[in-house]
Formats: C-alpha cells, sequence, structure tokens
C-alpha cells in the first residue's frame, strides 16, 4: 500500500506527478511502437532479434536456405535445429564484423595528415640558466 500524501508539499508534488504522467504515455502509431521497441538494441548479440534493421534480410534468408539445403532437415524438430544453428552462425558474423571494426588501426589518410608535434633541437627545455655561458 502507498502512504497518502500527508503536507501540503507532498500534495502538491502527488498532483504535478499525475499531471506529468499524462504527457509521458509511450508511441502511440505502429510505426512508433515498432521503433521505441528497439531503443534498448546495442549489438543484437543476446536479443530475439536476429537480423538487424540495418542488416539485408535478404541477405540472411539466402544463409538461412544455405543452411536448409546443406543439413535438409527431415521434421519440425531438425528443422528447427537447422534455424537456430543459422541464427547463431548469423550472430557470430556478426561479433567477427564488430571485432574487425573496433580493433582496426585508423584509416591511413588520418595518421598521415595528422602534423607532427614541433621538436626542440634540445633534448631538454630551455631555460635562463641554459643560456648563460661560463667564463673562460
Amino acid at each position: 500500500m502507498t502512504p497518502q500524501p500527508t503536507t501540503s508539499a507532498e500534495i502538491n508534488r502527488a498532483q504535478i506527478n499525475i499531471a506529468n504522467a499524462q504527457h509521458s504515455t509511450g508511441s502511440k502509431t505502429d510505426a512508433g511502437k515498432k521503433k521505441s521497441s528497439l531503443n534498448a538494441l546495442r549489438h543484437g548479440l543476446t536479443g530475439q532479434i536476429v537480423v538487424m534493421p540495418t542488416e539485408d534480410l535478404e541477405a540472411y534468408q539466402r544463409h538461412l536456405d544455405s543452411f536448409t539445403e546443406e543439413y535438409d532437415p527431415q521434421g519440425a524438430i531438425e528443422a528447427n535445429l537447422v534455424q537456430a544453428l543459422a541464427d547463431t552462425s548469423w550472430r557470430l558474423n556478426r561479433v567477427a564484423a564488430l571485432e574487425a571494426s573496433s580493433l582496426s588501426p585508423p584509416p591511413a589518410t588520418q595518421i598521415l595528415s595528422s602534423t607532427p608535434p614541433a621538436r626542440s633541437r634540445t633534448p631538454w627545455p630551455s631555460s635562463p640558466r641554459s643560456k648563460v655561458r661560463p667564463k673562460r
């Protein structure tokens, strides 16, 4: 049971919260609901979605067809296993692509275009004392 507000500040805050809750009701259209369902999607390795919105659905279908042709499932159980195998393989291929893109060095154009820092002629910083020459 939720405790009821007792002071005027608590009552005022409760009314404000109720009013604010009327504004945040979420997506209304089917397109908005579909888009918002992907809000927490990061890498697509653990979710229910096999083909990410940025991936080619036809390429996935060819991938699945190649597994089905290779293993020629007989019955629902084998078809389910082949589907699971193809889905897992698709996700593992995504991992390899993510690793390659995150671990690859920056493009050569970025390396070549950066200007090296200016170097002094001496390996130590100049100071007023270093400019004074001893008398001979």
